[in-house]
């Protein structure tokens, strides 16, 4: 297995970021460009600047920025509490799990919804604006998530710092939804 990328148009809709999943971690992590856009505001991470494909998108909520990731069925997701979603398979509510930086873990709990296109789960991962992650992540070297005890493919911050000043600026301005 190795990271799932998803065109922008595609990427809007089903907001995926990568693949958290029972794979062995890379020698290095992924090295790509990062950028913020559009509005509301996101935080995008593809392998070239432009490119169609997407490795990472976080998405601002107001008070609260949710980063998205796509997992492989996974024990910690059936786990979940079930919750209606308007897909045949069932929603999972409450799925435990860490987003990590350079080692050092943020315990985050997060809402799996069906991915019907790829299979596997669609995480929303909520995490407050005013979480010691965003410091972490614009000071780190790689990012990843951890489910089930296993980490997945890690991306490369390298150039993360700017565009998540300006993707935060922009979700502190933005109104509480």
């Amino acid at each position: 297995m190795g990271c799932l990328r998803v065109s922008r148009a595609m990427a809007c809709s089903l907001a995926l970021a990568a693949l958290a999943g029972g794979i062995a971690l890379p020698a290095a992590a992924l090295a790509g460009h990062w950028a913020t856009e559009g509005d509301p505001p996101f935080l995008i991470h593809a392998l070239d600047p432009g490119a169609e494909e997407l490795d990472f998108m976080a998405r601002c909520d107001g008070p609260t920025i949710t980063v998205i990731y796509v997992a492989s069925d996974r024990p910690q997701i059936a786990a979940g509490a079930p919750a209606d979603c308007e897909v045949e398979r069932p929603c999972r509510e409450n799925v435990a799990l860490f987003l990590v930086v350079d080692g050092k873990a943020t315990p985050a709990t997060a809402r799996a919804r069906p991915e019907e296109l790829y299979g596997g789960h669609e995480l929303d991962i909520p995490v407050p604006l005013a979480s010691p992650f965003w410091r972490r992540m614009a000071k780190g070297r790689a990012l990843s998530v951890r489910l089930d005890g296993v980490e997945g493919e890690r991306l490369a911050l390298k150039g993360v710092a700017k565009p998540l000043a300006r993707f935060l600026a922009a979700c502190r301005k933005r109104p509480a939804e």
